[in-house]
């Protein structure tokens, strides 16, 4: 099942990246391009010149005036306009080396095209096609597949273009830029087709930025480890409208927990990651990192998981807004040293775990107007003891709990719609100061909010109804705040306190439920200024949800009092409260 939001989802795409195709020429499958990513899903074999290998040193005796004026398959000037060009050959290298090598070619203008290269040396860092010390490059639809070392290698070489070629069955990847003795910045990796290479489809290894990788289509065929990696330092990368399918490990992954990267500014836009263990991963110290508009289905583990390597300076003021994560097993995970994350606007649908992980030592993460539905849990605050505003968002029919907060503190969770969900809509497990208020949360199949072994929280100007045992629910805890909440048509017990001492509950306004307020085993709770209205169960003028509405209007207009949710994060408006109402002694309800 696939869900869709606004149409962005590329149903065609993932429709024809399921389809397998037999490429008989090759022996090997491809999965079969979308129409608007031009790739080479049937490479031309070049069948005009062979060679053993061809080497141009723009340095040295083999320069490119020399080679032009020496083999038939090299042509050209060296100009813009007028580009030396190696076209049309087929080279094996069964030597130690790469197939077609370029060195220190600067201050012109070449082309590699419809050639058919692979090497047999059994080395990483030795290509196809290997270009160093080199820019002002266009490597244009070739065949660059079955060798012992990687399709194509850059190292210090800047300004190239890779566009339209076919890499498969590499013993180590697709495309390795080898930033290590120099740079690789401002090259672009476009339209290629990279399909069952043992490493990585595009790596991007150290010292690499302002690089486009764009519109290509990356098959791992459960073999392949990655898709696209960049690590060890780069910045200003971006990583758009890429396909990527079935990798064993990562999808996209920038940086290398443990390997002291830092990372900046890259953006990661409009991919689409079917299949695999992790989808997109970011394990780095950086800021300013954007993940946009990716649409990422059926990980086995995460989705989308950002964390940082350090305390100081951690993994910063990262951007993920209006990604589609579905069918997965946890949808997003903001783990350690995160901070200060925008998350808007993403859709996290039917993960087998948990929709949304906010965990330890992440801090001040802002969750608005997600929509987080169909999971176990939707939000699950584990060992959280920094702020998360969590405001605005949809949170329906998960399985367990709408938000779990355990071992958490000094949480903000303001406005949300938390409806339909199984065991508890917000559930507070050894939990403190967490400020819960303006949700709306109901048809709970068991409580709406149930706060457990926690203190010092607070219950603010909630609607809480229609869950089917009770609305809020407060055992083995002490010193939380229940004030100004419309709990209503619960199942059984609208407030229930149990073994919960110093309990404060007042100005809240109860009716619909078998029993508006039950307190036992609580030394030191107070019950105040709470209204209850109780429906006579016989009467059939009282069926159905009660309406509080000339209640409320009553009340504003007597007390000063306001309750429910205002939709602006301010909860509850109390200013019977704020001027000083004095306590009064407990009641029982």
């Amino acid at each position: 099942m696939i869900i869709m939001r606004n149409g962005n989802f590329k149903l065609k795409q993932f429709a024809m990246l399921g389809t397998i195709i037999l490429l008989s020429f090759f022996g090997t499958r491809i999965i079969s391009p979308s129409s608007d990513v031009k790739s080479v899903s049937d490479p031309r074999s070049s069948g005009f010149w062979e060679e053993d290998y061809i080497v141009v040193d723009n340095a040295g005796a083999s320069n490119w005036a020399t080679t032009e004026s020496t083999y038939d398959w090299c042509s050209g000037s060296g100009t813009e306009l007028d580009p030396y060009v190696i076209q049309n050959v087929t080279v094996n290298r069964q030597t130690l080396g790469p197939a077609i090598q370029i060195l220190n070619s600067h201050g012109v203008y070449f082309k590699i095209l419809n050639c058919t290269a692979s090497t047999s040396t059994d080395n990483g860092g030795y290509g196809g096609i290997s270009i160093t010390g080199s820019d002002n490059g266009i490597i244009i639809e070739n065949n660059l597949s079955g060798g012992n070392g990687t399709g194509i290698v850059l190292s210090n070489s800047n300004n190239i273009t890779i566009r339209d070629n076919f890499l498969s069955n590499n013993k180590y990847h697709g495309i390795l830029f080898n930033g290590i003795g120099g740079s690789c910045d401002e090259n672009i990796i476009s339209g290629n087709t990279i399909f069952n290479n043992s490493g990585t489809g595009i790596y991007l290894n150290a010292n690499n930025s302002l690089n486009t990788i764009e519109d290509n289509l990356i098959d791992g065929a459960g073999n392949q480890l990655n898709g696209i990696s960049i690590s060890n330092f780069g910045d200003f990368n971006i990583i758009s409208g890429n396909i990527i399918q079935d990798c064993t490990s990562y999808g996209i992954r920038i940086g290398n927990t443990g390997s002291a990267d830092y990372l900046n500014s890259n953006r990661i836009e409009g991919n689409t990651l079917i299949g695999g263990s992790r989808g997109i991963v970011m394990e780095a110290d950086g800021s300013d990192n954007v993940f946009l508009n990716n649409e990422l289905v059926g990980q086995s583990l995460y989705g989308l998981y950002l964390k940082g390597d350090n305390s100081e300076p951690g993994l910063k003021s990262s951007r993920v807004e209006n990604n589609d994560i579905l069918h997965g097993r946890v949808g997003m995970v903001m783990d350690r040293y995160t901070e200060n994350t925008l998350i808007k606007g993403n859709l996290i649908f039917n993960s087998s775990s948990t929709g949304l992980n906010l965990y330890t030592y992440s801090e001040n993460n802002t969750v608005i107007n997600n929509t987080i539905n169909l999971n176990k849990q939707g939000i699950w605050l584990q060992y959280s003891d920094r702020t998360h505003p969590i405001i605005n968002n949809t949170i329906n029919y998960n399985t367990e709990y709408g938000i779990n907060g355990y071992l958490c503190e000094n949480q903000t969770i303001l406005d949300n719609i938390i409806q339909f969900n199984n065991i508890s809509g917000i559930y507070l497990f050894l939990a403190s100061e967490n400020i819960i208020s303006g949700n709306i949360i109901t048809n709970t199949t068991q409580t709406g909010v149930q706060i457990f072994q926690s203190h010092d929280n607070f219950l603010l100007g909630n609607i809480i109804s229609m869950n089917q045992q009770y609305g809020v629910l407060v055992n083995e805890s002490y010193s939380n705040i229940i004030v100004g909440n419309r709990i209503s048509d619960n199942g059984l017990v609208g407030l229930r306190v149990d073994s919960s001492n110093y309990t404060d509950i007042h100005d809240n306004l109860l009716g619909g439920n078998l029993v508006c307020i039950n307190v036992t085993n609580s030394e030191g709770t107070i019950e105040y200024d709470n209204i209850c209205i109780l429906i006579d169960p016989d009467d059939p003028i009282d069926d159905g949800p009660l309406s509080f509405t000339s209640v409320l209007e009553a009340l504003t207009e007597t007390e000063g009092l306001v309750i429910g949710g205002s939709g602006l994060g301010i909860g509850v408006i109390i200013s019977a409260i704020l001027f000083g109402r004095k306590k009064k002694k407990n009641k029982k309800k």
